[in-house]
């Protein structure tokens, strides 16, 4: 691929990352992302290890994580339990959302949530 395409697929995957939110399905594959993107499921791998130095799964906890943050730290969220928050942002397994929240935040998820409601109230 040459630089420009894969430019314009990563600018295509951002936007879709961001404003539809692919990653809350559950059943996200690479196959059905690269789908999304009109390209082959090896082209997305090649360029997300190339350009964003990730493999499709800690580009997938990246996003996850980073929206169960807000719902975490969100009043009108406050009452939903961790396995919920990790079911909303595409999680099958309470285990693995808090493997990767950890991984990616050095805290757990209640810890995450104590601290941000902490400094909210």
């Amino acid at each position: 691929m040459s630089e420009e395409v894969e430019e314009a697929i990563l600018q295509k995957l951002t936007r879709l990352m961001e404003e539809q939110k692919p990653y809350l399905q559950s059943d996200l594959s690479l196959s059905k992302l690269a789908g999304q993107l009109n390209t082959s499921p090896h082209h997305l791998s090649q360029l997300l290890n190339d350009r964003l130095d990730q493999s499709f799964f800690d580009m997938l906890a990246t996003y996850r994580v980073r929206e169960a943050q807000l719902l975490l730290n969100d009043p009108a969220t406050a009452h939903l339990k961790i396995d919920e928050i990790a079911e909303r942002v595409g999680y099958n397994s309470t285990s693995a959302f808090h493997t990767a929240f950890k991984r990616l935040t050095n805290q757990t998820p209640a810890q995450f949530r104590a601290k941000g409601l902490g400094q909210g109230a």
